[in-house]
């Protein structure tokens, strides 16, 4: 049984995915599987994965039908069997001592959940980085409650790549098939449960910036729909906790982060669009008054009263 399964969803990034195998393979730390799974790639990435895996049996491959990127991770998780996790995406890489450096804190601190920085970069290159001595020069922060740990002056995100788990933690938690932005609904309800938490600020992830990303391309209905269902998702797990503190939180921080968003979004997409994301974003801002999710806390005011102004709206 390998210490660490790392799992890699792969989707038609042939370029890219030299550069993310070979940052996992020469990884200061050893005792790793790579759960590689092709979700229905249409380019040469098979050929790509099939090349490493001969000269390297620690790499395992599965294909699938194309399914999405939740999907993918889901079968990768389900076929892990080493004690920690962890989720990389087959566009971006990693550092060389993020496996080492992870492991050794999670061992020292019986931690759930290690926690650290990323930077962006360009390039079939990693970017410039530190090379660490040991986890003894490393600024550590321990926390009980992770979700919690903005308000008190350490940053925790809700990338699901920039985190390194204890299996157990996963036991019956997966990602929202279909939609867009699973990361959040994952990571917020993961970190809901008081998982203990080492804070580290070292950029051990290197993030790919891609201008035809999710993020960057065109808002569309399905978009606010998607980011609905994560915050139904968030609902759904947490609104019954007894810690009060935790549904502030999400009422405070979350709901008007994730609004955010789309009203951005919404706002600079094409004038003809306009009308029907309003109204699929109006449907949105109802469920979450329902639901007691919809208050001016966190919102700046004059977007909070644009939200009542659109809920008056026939």
């Amino acid at each position: 049984m390998p210490r660490v399964s790392v799992v890699i969803p792969v989707y038609n990034v042939q370029d890219y995915l030299p550069l993310c195998l070979e940052s996992v393979l020469k990884q200061t730390f050893a005792d790793f599987e790579v759960i590689c799974v092709n979700d229905g790639s249409s380019d040469e990435g098979a050929l790509v994965l099939s090349d490493y895996a001969a000269k390297d049996s620690r790499i395992k491959i599965i294909t699938q039908p194309n399914q999405g990127l939740s999907a993918a991770r889901n079968r990768g998780l389900a076929e892990a069997s080493g004690e920690f996790v962890y989720f990389l995406d087959s566009d971006d890489a990693v550092h060389p001592q993020l496996l080492e450096i992870c492991c050794q804190l999670a061992q020292q601190h019986q931690a759930d959940l290690i926690n650290f920085a990323y930077q962006s970069f360009q390039g079939l290159s990693l970017p410039p980085h530190k090379i660490y001595s040991g986890i003894s020069e490393l600024l550590v922060k321990i926390e009980s409650e992770p979700l919690l740990a903005n308000t008190k002056g350490w940053s925790i995100n809700y990338n699901v790549w920039s985190k390194f788990y204890r299996r157990n933690l996963l036991k019956e938690h997966s990602f929202i098939p279909g939609i867009f932005f699973e990361d959040y609904p994952f990571c917020v309800t993961l970190l809901a449960r008081h998982p203990r938490t080492v804070l580290i600020n070292e950029k051990l992830y290197f993030y790919r910036t891609n201008n035809s990303s999710i993020t960057r391309s065109p808002f569309t209905v399905k978009k606010v729909n998607d980011y609905q269902t994560g915050l139904n998702f968030v609902y759904d797990n947490c609104h019954s906790f007894k810690d009060s503190r935790i549904n502030e939180f999400l009422i405070r921080n979350l709901v008007p982060d994730i609004l955010k968003h789309q009203y951005n979004g919404i706002r600079r997409s094409p004038k003809a669009l306009r009308a029907e994301l309003w109204q699929a974003f109006r449907a949105e801002l109802q469920d979450l008054q329902n639901k007691g999710w919809l208050q001016q806390r966190g919102h700046k005011l004059l977007r909070y009263w644009f939200y009542r102004w659109l809920l008056r709206q026939k």
